[in-house]
């Protein structure tokens, strides 16, 4: 295994192409972390580091030229976020050279002959083709307001259009306070040399996903703040008996993760096991789930049920979802009302009863759940 140090834009200027696998989440950095990440490099470089340290990045080599990202899409993606937004306020100050140079540097190259652009980074099957349109090919701000407004809460593309537009912001913001426009553009040369030359990552090359997925679990234990649906998908993948399987596997998860974009996945995961094998705290959760995926048949049938429960868990609180169509009305009235009252911790029960319970013996159980919940938030 390699693990030197690299600038993260050298990363994507030197290193090849990069690419998200289907089955890993969307982009999901928020204004928070966007603007935690913009204030650490600015404190950095005010305080005279030569250097920001942003963490792990681990690749499963295709080839010399191509890798896939196994940890690491979510910089990745937002350096390349930044930089195009760079890339944007120069060609539109007519430093039309620095925004090509930018442009071919980290962002995409145009082969000889052909028109296409062949970017650096191409993120998942949900992402992509925004990803390609506003940052690769750039769009004015206008036009990605509007196709933002368009969007629901929950789509897949919503935290990235946010993220292009913050970035966009943010860079005119830094550029723009120097009243200036040439020292404007300078101010940002020395961003993006910092982001080449200071923003460091350690890039970890792993000749398989058998050693991502044993090196994430030993980081874990050591402090890398994974999260549980994070360990499990890796351990899933890990248990995998055949390269088919494991194609399976990867494809019932991704499926899993577009049904669970409108709600908290982290939550449905501890909702799936409570309704499967009982209570259980978060810390435990992780160590009773790889102690029970323990073979490659024992995976590919969990991978199977955590998508059927996914289908279910997303309508839990969707009264007038079709699932619901058949039971009467004083039931949906109960689920309505469970949804009033906050009721998430009923989610691993009617996620159990769903499979088990007559349609009779759910209404009841619904009018139940309502009951039990009146008189909790009573006390």
């Amino acid at each position: 295994m390699e693990a030197p140090t690299i600038g993260i834009a050298r990363l994507l200027k030197e290193a090849g192409r990069f690419f998200v696998p289907h089955h890993q989440r969307d982009y999901s950095w928020t204004e928070d972390e966007l603007t935690q990440l913009f204030q650490n490099i600015d404190d950095a470089r005010q305080s005279g580091q030569p250097e920001y340290f942003i963490g792990l990045m681990v690749f499963m080599p295709r080839n010399d030229r191509e890798f896939t990202i196994l940890d690491g899409q979510q910089r990745l993606a937002t350096t390349t976020i930044i930089l195009a937004a760079i890339r944007s306020w120069l060609k539109a100050r007519d430093f039309d050279e620095d925004a090509q140079q930018i442009q071919s540097s980290y962002i995409a190259v145009r082969e000889l002959g052909r028109k296409e652009l062949d970017p650096r980074l191409i993120l998942n099957e949900n992402n992509n083709g925004v990803f390609r349109e506003h940052v690769v090919r750039e769009s004015p701000v206008e036009r990605i307001q509007q196709e933002l407004v368009k969007l629901k809460r929950f789509d897949p593309n919503r935290k990235l259009l946010e993220a292009i537009l913050f970035c966009r912001a943010r860079i005119s913001q830094i550029a723009d306070t120097e009243g200036d426009i040439g020292k404007g553009a300078e101010k940002l040369f020395d961003l993006v040399r910092y982001f080449e030359n200071g923003v460091k990552v350690v890039r970890l090359n792993v000749p398989n996903e058998s050693d991502a997925y044993t090196v994430f679990e030993t980081l874990n234990e050591h402090g890398l703040d994974l999260s549980v649906l994070d360990l499990a998908k890796n351990h899933l993948f890990d248990r995998a008996s055949s390269d088919a399987t494991l194609r399976d596997i990867q494809t019932r998860w991704s499926q899993m993760m577009a049904n669970l974009a409108s709600v908290r996945a982290d939550d449905f995961l501890k909702a799936w096991w409570t309704s499967r094998h009982g209570r259980v705290q978060t810390p435990q959760l992780f160590s009773l789930f790889k102690r029970h995926v323990s073979t490659a048949h024992v995976a590919e049938s969990v991978s199977q049920d955590m998508l059927h429960a996914s289908e279910q868990y997303v309508v839990l609180e969707v009264a007038d979802d079709p699932l619901w169509a058949k039971y009467s009305r004083a039931a949906i009235e109960s689920l309505r009302a469970l949804k009033l009252l906050g009721g998430l911790q009923v989610h691993p029960v009617l996620l159990s009863a769903l499979d088990q319970f007559t349609d009779s013996e759910l209404e009841r159980l619904l009018r139940l759940l309502e009951v039990v919940i009146v008189s909790s938030n009573r006390t």
